[in-house]
């Protein structure tokens, strides 16, 4: 018999389903709170549609997008339960409408700055807990900024929206291109080379826009500019020789000679034998203005074995021979210049200088001579052949040229003079007087030429010519006494011994010793009857001529004439001593002893 299965009991169903419900709601509940306040609360991603195109952005990152892009939030991922009182935030625009609906940035970003590269920090935020940022980065794409300026008719409105678009974009390079252009355009040429130099810092040596920089600067123009360029433009292309020559000419001309006469070395060591004259030429002038005359000169040798029949070769190799020292070469050169150069005067005249100066008059007046044909008033030239005659002594010759200067230089001082001298040397002593007058004119204080004229004129009978000078001769020559005998007799003849006693007192100053000088004065004063300063002077003489008998016997007298018995007496004594036996001297002794003086002195 088979055993009976126990049965298992009924559920309840109602039960059991209250009983789930219970326990889901508590565990939803548990799940909300530990997702709401237990934290930490992160945020995973933002998912942002770009024109239906869904992109993932992580916290920190950026979303790079275009003005004109349509935007909208699809998502936010975060740990936060159901996403609850999480929103999005932005200074800047409304990021939130975002959420609801698909729209263009330009319906919500201000409209300036459509066109400009902006940035846009959104927040991600719980109430107020910052749960992370991504940051939109807009901007508008090369092409938009282009197409604006070409829907834009006013130049300078271009070249403002081109400035920004380089400004918002400096590595897109065709907005520096078109600005160039736009440069140019306008004739805003230094502008252009700006733009274009910066241009050619970042892409390194590049021939056409080094070309199109030079073009910008000679437009300018900016030498300085220029010049940089075709430097440049010489390493890139080395064998141009016109871009040589032109860099050679440019630094030239700056004034920059010692990079110049690099440029031209390098010229030279590029182009042909027979195309070379010019630079050689123009080498030689820089070498001998920097003083490297030894260089200069191997430059214009080499030019003059190009062109022999060019003068100013052979003048600039005499003038760099005459630098070194090398004179009969400089000689060579110049007579070789002037072969080639028959109508030059002056050329003619330096190259007499030098054979003067080396000793060679006769050469240099050949070329003198030469000169004087074809300008015979060529003063330098007059003067240079006299130099010449008197070096060799050609006297008969010398007169006439001398009076040749004369008409061409009145005042010339050395040739009055000279000619004065001619004069006097052959006799013809009326012919120098006028001569010698004119020099004084500029040289008042030459006393020889005084004294020729103070003895001229006296043999010519011209006195009181004669006399004017014997004056100034006596001034400027108050030791030679010569002319004090002359000047004492003429004014002693016209009564004016006023004046004789102011010259014979300068004269007798500059010369003490003269008793001469001191007879003219002792004249002088007595017949001026200033007898007491004319005993004076007589003692003074006979300081000098002791034994002056006739003197003494004066000095007596005038002192016994002046009633200075005593000193008389003496006087009288002193000739006695000197010539025992005088009668007149014993006698006027005798006579004024028998007037009561005495004679207590030696001898008495």
């Amino acid at each position: 018999m088979q055993a009976r299965k126990k049965k298992r009991p009924l559920i309840r169903k109602p039960l059991f389903w209250t009983s789930t419900a219970v326990a889901a709601a508590l565990v939803l509940a548990w799940w909300l709170w530990q997702g709401l306040y237990q934290g930490p609360h992160r945020l995973h991603y933002v998912l942002v549609a770009v024109n239906g195109e869904p992109r993932k952005v992580l916290p920190g990152e950026t979303l790079n997008l275009h003005p004109h892009d349509r935007v909208r939030i699809l998502d936010i991922s975060t740990n936060i339960p159901l996403n609850m009182g999480i929103r999005l935030v932005a200074d800047t625009f409304d990021v939130t409408a975002l959420r609801y609906e698909e729209m263009p940035l330009t319906r919500l970003l201000p409209g300036d700055r459509l066109f400009a590269k902006s940035r846009h920090r959104v927040l991600i935020k719980r109430v107020n807990e910052d749960l992370g940022e991504m940051l939109w980065q807009v901007q508008p794409l090369a092409e938009d900024w282009l197409d604006k300026v070409n829907r834009t008719l006013d130049p300078k409105r271009k070249v403002a929206l081109l400035l920004k678009a380089l400004e918002s974009m400096p590595e897109d390079r065709r907005f520096r291109r078109r600005l160039i252009e736009e440069y140019k355009a306008l004739g805003r040429w230094r502008k252009a080379a700006q733009l274009l130099e910066q241009a050619a810092n970042a892409s390194g040596p590049d021939e056409e826009l080094l070309e199109e920089l030079l073009e910008a600067y000679e437009a300018i123009p900016d030498e300085k500019g220029i010049l940089s360029v075709l430097k440049r433009l010489v390493k890139v292309r080395p064998d141009d020789l016109e871009l040589r020559s032109r860099l050679a000419e440019l630094l030239d001309k700056g004034g920059d000679a010692k990079a110049a006469i690099r440029a031209y070395r390098e010229l030279l060591a590029r182009i042909r034998i027979q195309d070379s004259l010019s630079v050689l030429k123009r080498l030689g002038f820089l070498l001998s203005q920097a003083g490297r005359y030894k260089e200069a000169a191997r430059a214009y040798e080499k030019a003059a074995r190009l062109d022999d029949s060019d003068p100013n070769i052979y003048y600039n190799l005499a003038f760099l021979y005459s630098k070194t020292k090398q004179k009969k070469r400089s000689l060579r050169a110049l007579e070789t210049a002037l072969k080639l150069a028959p109508a030059d005067v002056e050329g003619r005249i330096r190259l007499a200088e030098q054979l003067l100066a080396q000793g060679d008059p006769a050469a240099a007046e050949r070329y003198l001579r030469q000169v004087l044909k074809k300008k015979p008033k060529s003063l330098p030239a007059v003067l240079l052949l006299m130099k010449a005659l008197e070096k060799q002594g050609k006297k008969s010759q010398l007169k006439s040229v001398y009076r040749r200067i004369l008409a061409l230089d009145p005042k010339n001082d050395t040739v009055l003079y000279n000619l004065g001298a001619m004069e006097y040397e052959t006799g013809r002593l009326k012919e120098c007087v006028p001569y010698f007058q004119r020099y004084l004119k500029a040289h008042p204080q030459d006393a020889d030429v005084h004294a020729i004229l103070y003895e001229v004129l006296r043999k010519l009978g011209r006195i009181d010519s004669a006399y004017e000078h014997a004056v100034i001769l006596a001034r400027l020559r108050p030791k030679e006494a010569d002319v004090y005998e002359f000047l004492f007799e003429y004014l002693a003849a016209k009564n004016r011994d006023t004046e004789i006693l102011k010259i014979l007192k300068r004269a007798i100053k500059a010369n003490p010793e003269d008793v001469t000088l001191r007879e003219y004065l002792v004249v002088t004063y007595l017949k001026l009857e200033q007898n007491d300063a004319a005993v004076v002077q007589m003692r003074e003489i006979l300081k000098r001529r002791p034994k002056d008998v006739d003197l003494r016997l004066s000095l007596a007298r005038l002192l016994e004439k002046e009633g200075r018995i005593r000193e008389a007496a003496a006087a009288y004594r002193e000739v006695i001593e000197l010539f025992p036996g005088h009668e007149e001297a014993e006698d006027a002794y005798l006579r004024l002893r028998l007037q009561g003086v005495k004679g207590g002195e030696k001898g008495s």
